[in-house]
């Protein structure tokens, strides 16, 4: 199944992430939808890892220690429902955004029930998934801008 995201309307041009090494793992089955999300999410300054497979994203999300993880539902190998739960219990504090063609209430629902942090129905706008990823990418700015050095820092003197 190819997946599709719909361009943003004319105008609507979402800002670029400022943090620096926002880690983002993609995981889906469909090669088309991995390339795009790869090239809109390292244009907007993330470093992307991809997955294709329930078991290659659970690995890589442990090995990677990624930021955000976005899936799609229908991985081959384990499905989304069991991906979330895993990822939940590993990765308590990571936001998992579900990607499902099928996201009405009830999968909703579902989905918060497994561990996702949302589920964005397919096909979506990438203004929409950069949303939900911006604040993100602001509080690792923060954190980095204070664990750097001042330049008026004299303790090493």
């Amino acid at each position: 199944m190819t997946a599709t995201i719909r361009p943003d309307e004319e105008g609507e041009r979402p800002s670029k992430l400022r943090a620096a090494s926002l880690r983002v793992l993609v995981g889906d089955a469909d090669e088309a939808t991995l390339d795009l999300l790869q090239s809109m999410l390292e244009f907007q300054g993330c470093e992307v890892f991809l997955a294709r497979s329930g078991p290659e994203l659970i690995a890589a999300a442990i090995n990677q220690l990624p930021h955000v993880v976005i899936f799609e539902g229908r991985l081959p190998g384990m499905d989304g429902w069991t991906v979330c739960d895993v990822l939940s219990h590993v990765m308590e504090d990571t936001p998992l955004v579900f990607l499902s063609t099928q996201c009405g209430s009830g999968d909703f629902a579902r989905a918060k029930q497994s561990g996702a942090s949302c589920c964005i129905r397919k096909p979506f706008r990438m203004a929409d998934l950069l949303k939900i990823i911006e604040p993100l990418a602001a509080d690792l700015d923060r954190v980095s801008m204070r664990d750097r050095p001042r330049d008026d820092d004299t303790s090493g003197d």
